[in-house]
């Protein structure tokens, strides 16, 4: 075991993987605060004779404009973030304007924006600049990074997806009930009448149990990261097309949240060799740190 953690401590791990992941999860970042920004949701909840409710009470809280202003560098930091230009600093920025943002007011709390934050973190930790990158490309890329920090975000699979399973493990949601609320209408469709029935709903619940208990496990097992990619983005993607229309950013909500969960599928799996040459050719990933 003390070997085991050693190693963990002291290995190295491919960039690559990373510096996709990265990219996915910067994007991930962008669509949710451009929601953000397009539904007013933070001016709304600045706006005065709103209810506040912050997260600590010593918190700074900031007028409706200078609300306006902290959502566009938010988006700043996270593009930069996704393109990897001085990744390190615009990430770790990012992730503590992600962290203001859930503080600011419980109203603004979303499980997604949280795994943001923690992802923001992590890839910051991995030094996920160091490929897939402009810190790459300008001569600061690496053709590996820390294991430590990509460990913890290859055990985020398996706290999510763990965390689902167990939390779904009631009769409220094998009843059916919950999916027969959320589930009446897919996309801009109206849901078939054939399908309809409780008998459906209670089938789509314990399908999903089942899908995010494969999942916890799937992507650390070699044989079974194919069929759980593909279940998995499946998966995302039937949930994104099925929540209901009456909440617009539910589905924003729910395409952010898959596009954090491929970004740790990619990170998991890793990605192909002939990617991998391919972002050398380029220059992307240097074989080594290049001369000051």
């Amino acid at each position: 075991m003390t070997d085991r953690l050693l190693r963990l401590v002291t290995n190295d791990t491919p960039s690559v993987p990373v510096g996709v992941g990265r990219v996915v999860v910067g994007l991930a970042g962008c669509l949710e605060v451009l929601s953000t920004i397009t539904s007013s949701r933070l001016d709304k909840v600045l706006r005065a004779g709103v209810l506040e409710a912050p997260r600590w009470e010593a918190l700074p809280r900031l007028s409706q404009d200078g609300g306006r202003l902290f959502v566009v560098a938010w988006l700043v930091c996270l593009a930069l973030f996704t393109i990897g230009w001085r990744t390190r600093v615009t990430g770790g920025v990012a992730f503590v304007a992600t962290d203001y943002y859930l503080a600011m007011d419980q109203q603004l709390y979303a499980n997604h924006v949280y795994l943001l934050s923690v992802l923001l973190l992590l890839f910051v930790l991995a030094d996920a600049g160091a490929a897939v990158s402009v810190d790459a490309a300008r001569g600061r890329g690496h053709p590996s990074v820390p294991r430590w920090p990509v460990f913890l975000l290859q055990a985020q699979v398996a706290v999510v997806y763990g965390f689902a399973t167990f939390s779904k493990l009631n009769g409220d949601w094998f009843s059916g009930r919950v999916l027969e609320v959320n589930l009446l209408r897919i996309g801009p469709f109206d849901l078939p009448s054939v399908l309809e029935r409780q008998g459906v709903y209670v089938a789509c619940a314990v399908a999903t149990v089942l899908i995010e208990g494969f999942l916890t496990f799937a992507l650390y097992v070699r044989r079974l990261q194919p069929v759980a990619v593909a279940v998995g983005v499946a998966f995302h993607l039937s949930i994104v097309l099925t929540v209901d229309r009456w909440s617009p950013y539910a589905a924003i909500g729910f395409t952010v949240f898959g596009l954090e969960m491929v970004a740790l599928y990619v990170v998991c799996v890793g990605v192909p060799e002939q990617w991998v040459a391919a972002v050398r050719r380029v220059t992307w990933v240097r074989s080594s740190v290049a001369p000051a």
